[in-house]
């Protein structure tokens, strides 16, 4: 479901593709308030918008496998509890940080400090070759370290 932009009805019909591994790439029943549909309503996209949707009670299966076999590692959970004080009448009662990248190679045993250095030396012998900058090999290196540490799952880039 869209997680922002609720006080609008959405209008697009949608279906999600390329999402899983078990299901041909597509999600294609959804709960309407009629019950089920081969569909998803969504809002039109705005010039300039990230539209983020949540994808919730997705199964004992995908929990216990926790997403390793896709590669995707285990997400960010964010438990909520019914919060009568609060301004939307629930409160976040704790958050369990999703897997990073380096964790989810280390899983399925590669070496993360390794590939630093193999892209590393890549770098390095390109900005040798005059065919990198020396900055643009120092950019490269940092954002293939800042992934590399970053989560598995969507990360703001702020």
């Amino acid at each position: 479901m869209p997680i922002h932009r609720l006080d609008e009805v959405p209008t697009r019909r949608s279906r999600l593709v390329d999402l899983t591994c078990d299901c041909y790439g597509t999600i294609s029943h959804f709960i309407s308030p009629n019950g089920s549909a081969n569909y998803l309503n969504l809002h039109p996209i705005l010039p300039g918008e990230r539209y983020f949707l949540g994808i919730f009670l997705t199964g004992a299966y995908q929990d216990s496998l926790s997403d390793h076999h896709n590669l995707f590692g285990t997400v960010t959970e964010a438990y909520d509890a019914e919060d009568e004080a609060a301004p939307d009448g629930f409160s976040i009662s704790e958050i369990i940080p999703g897997m990073r990248v380096t964790d989810m190679l280390e899983r399925v045993q590669y070496d993360p400090h390794h590939l630093f250095e193999t892209v590393d030396g890549l770098v390095r012998a390109r900005v040798a070759e005059g065919r990198v900058s020396r900055e643009e090999g120092a950019e490269t290196l940092a954002r293939f370290r800042a992934m590399m540490d970053g989560f598995t799952y969507l990360e703001s880039e702020s």
